[in-house]
């Protein structure tokens, strides 16, 4: 496995919390104001112990936007807390269950056509 360093750990800190990376499985502070993610094949503990539930889709479109909407910035904490695998993931499991769920009950898109 390998580790790829891809934040400042202030931006990490400023966008999750100043614990987020407390028992993190994939993300360890690499030196000089950064953090390393390690890339992995396998779900993770946290991830297993919150989020590991198919939940009905109940607004996929309203979910998918709310993630896509950069102002909010629910992207980056999903993102981050996912690439983590930190106990912070707990904060944002229903959202996490829902987007993903959102995502497979949606059409399949090739090249922007739906696909039939």
């Amino acid at each position: 496995m390998n580790f790829y360093r891809n934040i400042k750990s202030s931006e990490f800190q400023h966008i999750l919390s100043n614990d987020a990376l407390k028992g993190s499985s994939l993300a360890a502070d690499g030196g000089d104001d950064m953090i390393d993610f390690l890339v992995t094949n396998t779900k993770q503990k946290h991830y297993l112990a919150h989020c590991d539930e198919v939940v009905e889709a109940k607004d996929p479109f309203g979910t998918i936007n709310k993630y896509t909407d950069h102002t909010t910035k629910v992207f980056a904490h999903v993102n981050l807390s996912l690439a983590a695998d930190s106990p912070v993931i707990k904060d944002h499991a229903q959202f996490i269950k829902e987007l993903s769920s959102s995502i497979l009950s949606q059409p399949l898109l090739d090249d922007g056509y739906l696909v039939t």
